[in-house]
């Protein structure tokens, strides 16, 4: 395993927020909790695309995750 970067994290959640992939859900008056933490969830698009890049990803030669 290797450490997370936070930074990374985030830069990726805001692609798939622009996307229309995941949005987040603008608790507090900046869009962050007491602890700082913004919360994102999936977008019924992004469950589409979810499931459409599990069922590449698996392939007929690889098992399901």
């Amino acid at each position: 395993m290797w450490p997370l970067n936070v930074g990374q994290v985030y830069k990726t959640l805001g692609r798939l927020e622009r996307d229309g992939l995941a949005e987040s859900d603008g608790a507090g008056q900046d869009g962050r909790e007491k602890t700082g933490q913004k919360r994102f969830r999936i977008t019924p698009r992004g469950e589409e695309a979810l499931a459409a890049w599990l069922a590449h990803a698996a392939g007929p030669d690889l098992p399901a995750a």
